[in-house]
């Protein structure tokens, strides 16, 4: 009986550190990577080896690590409304601290080949049209629509660290350019040349500017980087070996992000729908911790603080609740409240989403 209590007491003790590092883990905001194909995000899955996999509806998301790096890898599935779907999943659930689109895309560019890589400088929606009218009969002039949204710029410390590492890629040149995105696949030689002559686009494909959509609503940092994989221009048919061309030079990518782009901690916060200038929370360790005072006062609560007893009292809903010393942490004589503790508290609505957080009475 002893023998089988000093084994179990060794076994815990073995596993203790794991299981801290695997909470640890939980603490840290990954960076996320999208495919919408299983071959865009294969070659991540095979860096990573062990890693957790999660399935909301048809889309599945990996969460591990590439090189100590916290990776959560989204196969997004193919189109512009998966993309967007998928994102806002992401966001909503794995809170990345940067997304990072990839995978593969057709040629418009003459002077990029098979294995090129393109930098999106910006990510336009090029399917999103307005036409003038033309009487029945008239025929169609494509060359007179006008593309509706304005082209989407990435996040300017993540364009510039991955152009940084572009030496790096061995199977092609890496360029900075215009990705396009629609749901379609151009082989019309004069449709791709009106793109690229009218929007400057250098590939196509049909996810990157829905994610950068999203990604913008919810102020997260955002990088669209493709591989051309096939080249109507040229002939160059579809070659899947290019996903894991590309899925090499992001993983160049995330490893000097990680060790040179500092991301920002603070939240914006949002009362019953509205932004609350200059009320900003803070994402510390793996917790939402808010300013009280700031937060209550922007639902029209009163806040006070009994410095005989130091206890501070919130009256909200015409109901006083005391706050006790243990469910806060004073800082510069702040008192911060983590948004679990605010939501069990006073009976609130919270959530967590980008750069922001959402704070309902």
């Amino acid at each position: 009986m002893k023998k089988w209590l000093l084994w179990s007491v060794a076994l815990l003790l073995i596993l203790m550190p794991l299981q801290v590092q695997a909470a640890g883990a939980k603490e840290v905001r990954p960076i996320a990577v999208q495919g919408a194909m299983d071959m865009e995000v294969a070659y991540f899955l095979k860096q990573m080896g062990e890693y957790k996999t999660e399935t909301f509806g048809s889309y599945n998301f990996y969460s591990g690590t590439i090189e100590g790096v916290p990776i959560v890898v989204s196969k997004t599935n193919i189109g512009m409304v998966n993309a967007a779907s998928s994102t806002t999943l992401l966001i909503e659930k794995y809170h990345p601290k940067a997304i990072i689109n990839q995978g593969t895309a057709g040629g418009h560019d003459p002077a990029l080949h098979q294995f090129d890589i393109v930098v999106g400088a910006k990510a336009i929606n090029y399917s999103w049209i307005e036409s003038p009218h033309r009487d029945a009969g008239a025929g169609i002039d494509t060359g007179s629509w006008k593309v509706m949204p304005k082209p989407i710029e990435p996040d300017p410390e993540l364009y510039k660290t991955a152009m940084s590492v572009a030496d790096r890629y061995q199977h092609g040149k890496v360029v900075s350019g215009v990705i396009g995105t629609s749901d379609a696949w151009n082989k019309e030689i004069d449709r791709i040349n009106q793109l690229h002559n009218t929007l400057g686009t250098s590939a196509e494909e049909m996810e990157t500017a829905s994610v950068a959509e999203v990604a913008k609503t919810f102020k997260v940092p955002f990088l669209g980087i493709r591989v051309l994989s096939n080249s109507e221009l040229y002939g160059e048919d579809f070659a899947p070996v290019s996903s894991d061309y590309c899925s090499e030079f992001v993983i160049e990518v995330i490893k000097k992000i990680e060790s040179g782009v500092t991301f920002s901690d603070k939240l914006q916060v949002y009362a019953d729908g509205k932004e609350v200038v200059g009320l900003l929370g803070e994402y510390k360790s793996g917790k939402v911790m808010l300013p009280l005072r700031g937060v209550m006062e922007s639902l029209c609560s009163k806040v006070t603080w009994d410095s005989a007893k130091k206890q501070i009292t919130v009256v909200s809903g015409g109901k006083p609740i005391a706050v006790k010393a243990g469910e806060t942490m004073v800082n510069q004589g702040t008192a911060w409240i983590d948004m679990d503790v605010l939501e069990d508290k006073f009976q609130l609505e919270t959530d967590f989403l980008g750069s922001g957080v959402y704070i309902y009475q």
